[in-house]
């Protein structure tokens, strides 16, 4: 009686033993299920601040892209304007600045451009308005032209030029007084023109021959039989060195 009492104990504590554990085993999927609600939550908050990162970038290069295009259409602006210096002040008193124009480019043979010229302004040298009341004050006019190849053009005609004296093109009633040339060149930005002094300073220490602007970048060449190099910054500048000569040649 004994023996079956146990062995009825017995099996009564392993079934309750294999129920705690069917127990259990029914409650880990539920546990797992729990953990994977949590990662599946955090996995949404994570890919909501990805989309929210990727938004954020999206609007940066975007803003970039307006920038980079704001500022090449501000190139190309600049790199259709010309900058006529050395105007007189008895031109500039009975001339408009239209017919100013008009006889230094009959006086190029280019008279035909007139009609290239978009816009004229007088530009505000801060040298010339320094000078003394004494010195005749010279005139500066910025044009824009209708493309960056009618500003090389007349460019490389008054190269070809050499020197304009301003008693040999313009006609005004009264003598001109000053003898001095009038400049043209390519207009710059005060930061490549600042740029574009440091650079003939440069050339000038290390016996570079040439100096030159074309479409609003500085380009730099030793003689007529080396290679051009490009200026954009003053990191490039600072490249520039005086090649010594071997000792062994």
């Amino acid at each position: 009686m004994d023996e079956k009492l146990n062995l009825i104990l017995d099996m009564s504590f392993k079934n309750s033993q294999n129920i705690q554990i069917v127990l259990e085993n029914l409650n880990k999927p539920n546990q797992d299920i729990k953990d994977l609600s949590r990662n599946i939550v955090k996995n949404i908050n994570k890919i909501r601040k990805l989309s929210e990162d990727l938004s954020a970038v999206n609007r940066t290069l975007v803003e970039i892209t307006k920038s980079h295009a704001e500022a090449t259409e501000e190139i190309k602006k600049i790199a259709n304007e010309l900058l006529i210096s050395g105007v007189p002040d008895q031109v500039k008193n009975e001339l408009t600045s239209s017919q100013i124009i008009n006889q230094i480019f009959t006086k190029l043979e280019v008279g035909n451009l007139t009609n290239d010229v978009l816009s004229i302004r007088e530009f505000k040298n801060k040298k010339n308005s320094n000078r003394s009341e004494t010195k005749q004050s010279l005139h500066s006019f910025i044009l824009s032209l209708k493309s960056s190849q009618v500003c090389d053009y007349i460019i490389d005609v008054k190269r070809r030029a050499r020197k304009l004296l301003a008693e040999d093109i313009f006609t005004i009633s009264s003598e001109i007084s000053s003898s001095g040339q009038v400049f043209i060149n390519e207009f710059l930005h005060s930061d490549t023109y600042n740029l574009l002094n440091k650079v003939k300073a440069k050339a000038k220490e290390l016996k570079f021959k040439f100096v030159w602007v074309f479409e609003v970048t500085i380009y730099i060449k030793k003689d007529d039989d080396s290679s051009k190099i490009p200026i954009l910054t003053e990191v490039d500048l600072n490249k520039l060195t005086i090649k010594l000569p071997s000792p062994y040649c």
